[in-house]
């Protein structure tokens, strides 16, 4: 009877260390993520991506690109315009020089015979700014008329000294006084003009 408890408590035994055997043949499987249901490795197939779906994927991507190549060209677009204004104010005068063609008449004819000119019209060409002198007539044209001051220049493109006043109806005038405010604000004096110009009594009109 005392050999078959003790057989069985050694039966016990040897199952008890089997037991723990399992058990730390268990852990160290867990320990290598493959022990248990939560760290399984699936044997599952992924879902295969669809031609839409991959279509679209790739659309995006092109998208995100053309958006990274407008953003340069844009880029290049801004450095070409400050290397143009930067080469333009290495100029001595603006590029869009006015012809002359032998029919112009040089002021200084005009102020030794102004009588002579009185209701004529001539053709002059010289620098040309906006002013805030009104005189004579226009002394109170500011609401109707621009003021231009007007410097004769020579076929050489220096100044003669000679100026004069020249009154523009606001209505006609709009796009020669905002060239004139593109040319001053790129750094030059004034703008070039060729115009044609008309003398009435005590005024100047263009």
């Amino acid at each position: 009877m005392l050999k078959s408890i003790n057989s069985f408590l050694k039966g016990d035994r040897e199952m008890d260390t089997l037991k723990w055997k399992v058990i730390v043949v268990v852990m160290g499987l867990t320990a290598l993520g493959i022990g248990t249901v939560t760290h399984s490795q699936s044997t599952e197939a992924k879902p295969e991506i669809s031609n839409e779906q991959l279509i679209k994927e790739l659309q995006a991507q092109i998208e995100q690109i053309q958006t990274i190549i407008k953003t340069q060209e844009a880029e290049i677009q801004r450095l070409k315009a400050t290397i143009e204004l930067i080469s333009d104010k290495k100029e001595s005068k603006p590029k869009n020089i006015v012809p002359f063609t032998g029919e112009e008449t040089p002021l200084t004819m005009v102020k030794a015979y102004t009588k002579d000119y009185i209701g004529k019209t001539f053709i002059i060409i010289g620098a040309i700014q906006v002013g805030d002198y009104y005189n004579f007539k226009y002394g109170n044209a500011q609401d109707t008329h621009v003021s231009l001051g007007f410097t004769e220049m020579r076929q050489d493109w220096s100044l003669t000294g000679v100026t004069m006043t020249l009154y523009a109806e606001k209505t006609i005038s709009k796009k020669l006084v905002d060239h004139i405010t593109y040319v001053v604000a790129r750094g030059y004096g004034g703008d070039l003009i060729r115009a044609k110009v008309t003398i009435l009594p005590d005024v100047t009109t263009i």
